[in-house]
């Protein structure tokens, strides 16, 4: 009698390991022999790992939300590349009007000194507007070229102002002097 009671016990074990393990997501027939051969220390082992189920279920959820996020991402990066090339297009062509090199001059650093900053337009110096060929209008006519030393002569003479028309290659059209970044400046310092 007593060796049925303690089959019965151990079959007990081994069918609560096995339905346990089920409802966990675990393997019921490795569990149903797991109880048999450990008895109770089957069963507090089954209860002390972690349902499977529950860890399917918040993989499969942190699955999906890395997934939105990820395309999220993608689109950002879209758009920001999209913003990017503009602003590159833009201050590519406004340089171009300019004569300007924002890509490699940092107006603060200086040219070399460190990286360019997109969207600023440094002012230019003597130095850079010594190596232009300008021209200018006078009394409706265009003349030049003419040498930035020149230009400094001619505004000392009053012969140009800040009002008159120049131009240099690179300019898209003719700017009053003063709408050229920094070139009054330069004139008239």
């Amino acid at each position: 009698m007593e060796a049925s009671i303690q089959i019965i016990i151990v079959l007990g074990f081994g069918i609560a390991c096995a339905l346990i393990a089920q409802s966990r997501g675990r393997s019921a027939v490795g569990w149903f022999f797991i109880g048999l051969v450990a008895g109770c220390i089957g069963l507090i082992i089954l209860l002390a790992i972690s349902d499977l189920k529950v860890e399917q279920q918040k993989f499969s959820k942190l699955h999906s939300e890395n997934m939105r996020l990820r395309e999220r991402l993608k689109k950002d990066r879209q758009v920001a590349d999209q913003r990017h090339t503009e602003l590159t297009r833009r201050v590519g062509s406004h340089d171009r009007a300019l004569g300007l090199d924002t890509a490699s001059r940092d107006p603060i650093l200086g040219p070399g000194d460190g990286p360019g900053v997109a969207g600023t337009l440094p002012l230019l110096s003597s130095s850079r507007f010594s190596s232009i060929d300008w021209y200018y209008v006078v009394e409706g006519e265009a003349k030049g070229p003419v040498t930035f030393s020149d230009l400094v002569a001619l505004t000392t003479e009053r012969l140009i102002s800040d009002k008159s028309l120049v131009w240099h290659d690179g300019l898209v059209d003719w700017m009053s002097l003063s709408e050229v970044p920094g070139l009054s400046e330069e004139l008239n310092g």
